[in-house]
């Protein structure tokens, strides 16, 4: 069951992955975006962004904080080199994805520091997007992309604290059980050595009954 729900999850990512590759390469060599806008920059970084926003998807699982690094630093390369951020579901995915993973599969200081990497990236990415430099309404459009990733970033903290607590619960359940097997078996082991305690005693108790009344009509003294 477990290996099964494994391979789920695998194929998931690569799916996401390939999505986004998908997306991020049709709107590098589109004028207009399918599903977002024109990714604008220098082809030799264009072309092979999805190396660092949509393959790493594949092992955020695993790895989320080196992904979370690379899909940053792909989103703020492209927005740095062209003056123009991009916007659209190719960033916003792995974005969500990435934001995620890293605080639902990273210890808390990994997940922070996560987070301070958003933050900084972000800060750099709301720069150079011209929605937001417009302002007015299309300033929501570029904040969105970091009003998601911050959600999904707290999703993933609470899905780990509660996977922690879980895992706690486990621990002190399995910890319990086997305080009440070492109990069960130091009163067996007692039950034991009280029972032979006894029956020798009991042994002996025959044995001087016995040897009393073979001598009770030679030597009732004794």
């Amino acid at each position: 069951m477990r290996h099964r729900f494994a391979i789920a999850q695998l194929l998931a990512d690569l799916l996401a992955a390939a999505f986004v590759a998908v997306l991020l390469e049709l709107d590098v060599w589109r004028r207009s975006g399918v599903l977002g806008t024109h990714i604008a920059g220098p082809r030799w970084l264009t072309v092979p962004l999805p190396l660092l926003i949509a393959f790493p998807l594949l092992w955020r699982r695993k790895f989320p904080l080196p992904v979370w690094t690379l899909i940053l630093i792909g989103v703020v390369a492209q927005a740095v080199a062209s003056g123009d951020s991009a916007e659209g579901l190719e960033l916003l995915l792995p974005l969500a994805l990435g934001s995620y993973a890293v605080a639902a599969f990273s210890r808390r200081p990994r997940a922070l520091l996560g987070l301070g990497e958003f933050v900084v990236a972000y800060a750099i990415y709301a720069i150079e997007d011209r929605n937001i430099q417009r302002g007015g309404q299309q300033v929501w459009s570029g904040a969105f992309f970091g009003v998601l990733a911050l959600a999904l970033w707290l999703l993933g903290v609470f899905v780990h604290s509660r996977r922690e607590a879980a895992a706690l619960t486990l621990e002190a359940a399995k910890l319990r059980r086997e305080a009440d097997a070492a109990v069960a078996e130091e009163r067996s082991r007692i039950a034991r050595e009280l029972h032979d305690i006894i029956s020798h005693t009991v042994s002996v108790i025959g044995l001087q009954a016995g040897a009393a009344e073979r001598m009770l009509d030679r030597d009732p003294e004794r």
